[in-house]
This record gives C-alpha cells, sequence and structure tokens, in this order.
C-alpha cells in the first residue's frame, strides 16, 4: 500500500514540479495495520452483517426448517392425544425428556462453546421461545386443532415486520401483500364479535379473545427467530435447545402452580413412551429449525416451515375427527399463501428492485 502510494506521489512530481525535491516519510506498517483492525472491529461491534450464502446453502436451510417443523407437528398432535396432562406438566415432562438427550449429545461432542457477545440474545431467543410454547400448546389442546396451528403459524407475519425494524432486511410489494394476507387468514380464523357478530343462539361465532393467547406466542416467536438471526452460527447449535429448556423448565412449572392443575403422571408405559420419544423429536426439530433459521433469513427461513399448516387441517379431520369450518378453512389458506409468496420471493429472487422500501 505504501509503495503504491510512493510511485504515485513520484509520477505526480514527475510530471508537475520535476525540480523540486520530493520528501517522502516512511510509515510503520505495522501502525496502519493495527488501526485498520481496529476500525474493522469497531464496524463490526455496529452492525453484524452476517455473509451471503448460495442458493444451495440456502435451500439446505429451507429443507432444514420444512423438516423440523413436520417434527414439530408430530409433536402438538402427541400433545393433542395426551390432552389429559395439563400443559405446564406436559411441558415440563416434555423438555426434562430432551434435555436427557441433549446433555449426554453435548458431552459426547465436548464442542467449543463461544457465547461471546450473544449470551443476552441467546437468552431473549430462549425466553420467547418458551413462551410460545406454552401458548401453542394451550391453543392446541384447547382450541380446533388446524385452527390453533394456523395462528401460531403466522410468526412469519411478525418476523418479517422486527427483521425489518432491527436488521433493516428488505421489504418488497410482494412481501407486504403476503403480510395482508396472513393478517386477512387471522382475522378470519378469529371471527371477531365486532365484525362477525353472534350466532342466533347469543354465543359467538369464531373463538374470539382466546384467538390472542396463539397470536401473542406467534409474536414471540417471530421476535425470537429475528433474534437468532443476528446471534448466527458461534454458538454450537445444540446450545439454544439447551438453554430454552433451562429457561422452559421452571416457565411451565409456575405456569402450572398459576392455574392450579392437579398432577397427573403418565399412568401407562405407552404414555411414558410417548413423552420420552417427544423429547427426542423436540431435541432433533430444534437442532434442525436453529441451524436453518442460522442459515436462511428470518423471514423466508420462519414462512417455510408453515407449510405444515396443510397437514394440520389433514389431522383434525382424520384424527381428532373435529368439524371445519369453512371461513376457518379460508383464513388458513391464506396464511399458507402469504407463507409461499413471501418465501418464492426470497428463493428466487429480491422481488420487484424499483418497490423496496
Amino acid at each position: 500500500m505504501t509503495e503504491r502510494r510512493k510511485n504515485s506521489c513520484d509520477n505526480f512530481y514527475e510530471k508537475d514540479t520535476p525540480e523540486e525535491p520530493m520528501l517522502i516519510v516512511e510509515h510503520d506498517k505495522s501502525d496502519s495495520i493495527h488501526s485498520e483492525s481496529a476500525v474493522n472491529s469497531f464496524n463490526s461491534d455496529l452492525v453484524d452483517v452476517p455473509e451471503k450464502v448460495s442458493l444451495f446453502q440456502r435451500l439446505k436451510g429451507m429443507l432444514m426448517i420444512g423438516t423440523a417443523g413436520v417434527l414439530l407437528l408430530s409433536t402438538t398432535t402427541l400433545a393433542k392425544y395426551l390432552k389429559h396432562i395439563p400443559v405446564g406438566e406436559f411441558l415440563f415432562l416434555r423438555f426434562c425428556c430432551a434435555l436427557v438427550f441433549i446433555l449426554p449429545t453435548l458431552y459426547f461432542l465436548q464442542p467449543t462453546i463461544d457465547m461471546k457477545g450473544k449470551s443476552k440474545l441467546i437468552f431473549a431467543r430462549s425466553i420467547l421461545g418458551s413462551i410460545n410454547a406454552l401458548c401453542k400448546f394451550w391453543a392446541v389442546i384447547k382450541l380446533d386443532y388446524g385452527n390453533a396451528i394456523a395462528l401460531v403459524a403466522c410468526a412469519p407475519v411478525f418476523a418479517a415486520f422486527f427483521s425489518r425494524i432491527l436488521w433493516k432486511e428488505k421489504i418488497n410489494l410482494f412481501t407486504v401483500v403476503a403480510l395482508l394476507m396472513g393478517v386477512s387468514g387471522m382475522i378470519l380464523i378469529a371471527k371477531p364479535e365486532f365484525i362477525f357478530g353472534f350466532n342466533s343462539s347469543g354465543t359467538q361465532k369464531g373463538i374470539g379473545p382466546f384467538a390472542l393467547v396463539p397470536i401473542f406466542g406467534s409474536v414471540c416467536l417471530g421476535l425470537g427467530f429475528s433474534l437468532l438471526r443476528k446471534v448466527g452460527d458461534k454458538p454450537h447449535i445444540l446450545i439454544i435447545p439447551l438453554v430454552q429448556s433451562l429457561c422452559l423448565i421452571p416457565m411451565s412449572v409456575i405456569f402450572q402452580l398459576g392455574k392450579r392443575d392437579s398432577i397427573i403422571l403418565p399412568s401407562c408405559y405407552s404414555e411414558r413412551s410417548l413423552l420420552i420419544l417427544i423429547g427426542f423429536i423436540t431435541m432433533i426439530a430444534l437442532f434442525l429449525l436453529n441451524r436453518g433459521v442460522a442459515i436462511e433469513k428470518s423471514g423466508p427461513g420462519t414462512l417455510i416451515r408453515n407449510i405444515d399448516m396443510v397437514f394440520a387441517y389433514a389431522i383434525q379431520v382424520i384424527i381428532f375427527q373435529e368439524p371445519l369450518d369453512s371461513l376457518s378453512v379460508l383464513g388458513g389458506g391464506l396464511i399458507i399463501c402469504s407463507t409461499l409468496t413471501v418465501a418464492a420471493n426470497k428463493v428466487f429472487g429480491d422481488g420487484c428492485l424499483m418497490c423496496e422500501f
């Protein structure tokens, strides 16, 4: 760098003022190197911009997220089957079983754990994920299965919103249209009384204020995935499931005590086996989900996993034999359309560059 600057200065003086000697002062290269690294370090502390990844890596990340979504859907299906167990107790047993697999895996792998500058984000992500789990499983047990999954799946609406505010990720017109479809789907599923009124018997047509529980869980999940995008892949991939398990276990106890539900222990071998299986599936699903979101952007990353809503409505009819409501199915379809729109827009291009804002 100094030699190039010296040569350019020589050419300048030879051309314009050849009769005047030039005084060249040599600088210590080590000082410039240190100052440059200090500036780069300062800038990286201010803005942590993820490196660009290839299309293959992005598709691999989406495949991980989609597989995790199917696995997590299987755990909610088993939770609906075990609905006689209170939500707090079920989540306590579920994540205790998950720890049985997570801790030995970490001990066997003995990874280098680097949480420098990321511990607060990881803790916040774990708290938000724990709140979402409580809201999600409460909704799955108390509401129609398909409607509960669809409302929880609205996390992409909030993930794209928080990603724009926190990390300045691009949002274009197609994304806005998709988010509007998602909000419209939530309204059709919830059927608030000030829009849809009441039935002839005086009862509310939809699930009403109960819809706020899974929607609040979706808000927490969307913000959590935006924070996870900031964390990146520096800590080991099982650290976040470990921290979330450690956060959710005491929170589930507090939830159980707050509701004053009686403790119902699994009464037979099959139920105990199911809980162990749920714990193992939870560890694998969280591993794939967190790894996939670390690769892919938070908006399409959380969007792609919500295609499991298609399976949720099928499970509602085939397995649980719960009736379908036409408006609820339409609302779920709008949410699915919003999912596919934003995901396709992010995978195959950045959309209309003229309408980004």
